[in-house]
Protein backbone atom coordinates (compact mmCIF):
# COMPACT_ATOMS: atom_id res chain seq x y z
CA UNK A 1 0.00 0.00 0.00
CA UNK A 2 1.60 3.69 -0.96
CA UNK A 3 0.64 6.69 0.88
CA UNK A 4 1.73 8.79 -2.06
CA UNK A 5 0.44 11.39 -4.27
CA UNK A 6 2.42 9.84 -6.85
CA UNK A 7 0.72 8.99 -10.14
CA UNK A 8 2.17 6.41 -12.97
CA UNK A 9 2.20 8.96 -15.95
CA UNK A 10 4.66 12.01 -16.00
CA UNK A 11 3.58 15.12 -17.67
CA UNK A 12 4.65 16.53 -21.22
CA UNK A 13 6.74 19.44 -19.29
CA UNK A 14 10.28 20.11 -17.51
CA UNK A 15 10.24 17.15 -14.39
CA UNK A 16 12.64 18.24 -11.56
CA UNK A 17 13.96 14.77 -9.35
CA UNK A 18 13.44 14.72 -5.67
CA UNK A 19 17.19 14.96 -5.57
CA UNK A 20 17.28 18.09 -7.66
CA UNK A 21 14.31 19.81 -5.81
CA UNK A 22 16.25 18.80 -2.24
CA UNK A 23 19.65 20.72 -3.81
CA UNK A 24 16.91 23.87 -4.73
CA UNK A 25 15.28 23.71 -1.39
CA UNK A 26 18.16 22.61 0.47
CA UNK A 27 16.91 19.53 2.14
CA UNK A 28 17.27 15.96 2.30
CA UNK A 29 15.50 13.68 0.41
CA UNK A 30 13.94 11.99 3.40
CA UNK A 31 12.45 15.30 4.39
CA UNK A 32 11.02 15.85 1.15
CA UNK A 33 9.29 12.10 1.24
CA UNK A 34 7.80 13.31 4.55
CA UNK A 35 6.26 16.59 3.13
CA UNK A 36 5.29 14.14 0.24
CA UNK A 37 3.57 11.60 2.38
CA UNK A 38 1.78 14.62 4.69
CA UNK A 39 0.12 16.14 0.86
CA UNK A 40 2.45 19.16 1.90
CA UNK A 41 4.10 18.59 -1.77
CA UNK A 42 2.60 19.73 -5.46
CA UNK A 43 1.41 16.83 -7.10
CA UNK A 44 4.55 14.29 -7.74
CA UNK A 45 4.86 11.45 -10.69
CA UNK A 46 6.54 8.10 -10.29
CA UNK A 47 8.59 7.15 -13.57
CA UNK A 48 10.22 3.60 -12.66
CA UNK A 49 11.59 4.22 -9.10
CA UNK A 50 12.03 7.73 -9.11
CA UNK A 51 9.60 11.25 -7.93
CA UNK A 52 9.32 13.68 -10.47
CA UNK A 53 7.76 17.19 -10.06
CA UNK A 54 6.68 19.48 -13.25
CA UNK A 55 8.83 22.28 -12.52
CA UNK A 56 6.48 25.07 -13.22
CA UNK A 57 4.44 23.31 -10.64
CA UNK A 58 7.06 24.01 -8.25
CA UNK A 59 7.66 27.42 -9.02
CA UNK A 60 4.23 28.46 -8.92
CA UNK A 61 4.16 26.62 -5.46
CA UNK A 62 6.96 28.68 -4.33
CA UNK A 63 5.21 32.00 -5.82
CA UNK A 64 2.21 31.15 -3.92
CA UNK A 65 4.06 30.11 -0.39
CA UNK A 66 7.04 32.51 -0.27
CA UNK A 67 7.90 30.69 3.06
CA UNK A 68 8.09 27.05 1.36
CA UNK A 69 11.28 26.64 1.77
CA UNK A 70 11.89 27.48 5.23
CA UNK A 71 8.82 25.54 6.03
CA UNK A 72 10.57 22.39 5.17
Amino acid sequence: MTHSNATTEPPGKPLVTEAELGVRWRVSRRTLQRLRFRGDLPESFRVGRKILYRLDVIIAFEAASPNAREAC
